[in-house]
């Protein structure tokens, strides 16, 4: 998978957030998590980011969230290139 089509693909996970607030949040993280180049700021962003779509998986209660958190932490790393 290329950066770009993993980009895209992040974003459209955090877009499916139901919760606006969360969703927000989660979006603005990871708007910084794909500019910035400062190593601290891209770990705290990232980590801001699974904590975001967690706590959504959490207020719906997915039975699949270990496989979408997964998903999500390899599209991140394979963005971040």
């Amino acid at each position: 998978m290329k950066p770009s089509e993993a980009r895209t693909k992040l974003i459209s996970m955090l877009k499916e957030i139901s919760d606006r607030k969360i969703r927000m949040n989660a979006l603005k993280a990871a708007a910084t998590y794909l500019k910035t180049h400062n190593i601290v700021e891209k770990k705290v962003c990232k980590a801001r980011i699974i904590t975001f779509y967690s706590m959504w998986l959490d207020k719906i209660n997915s039975a699949d969230k270990k496989e979408k958190i997964s998903l999500l932490r390899r599209l991140l790393s394979i963005a971040r290139k």
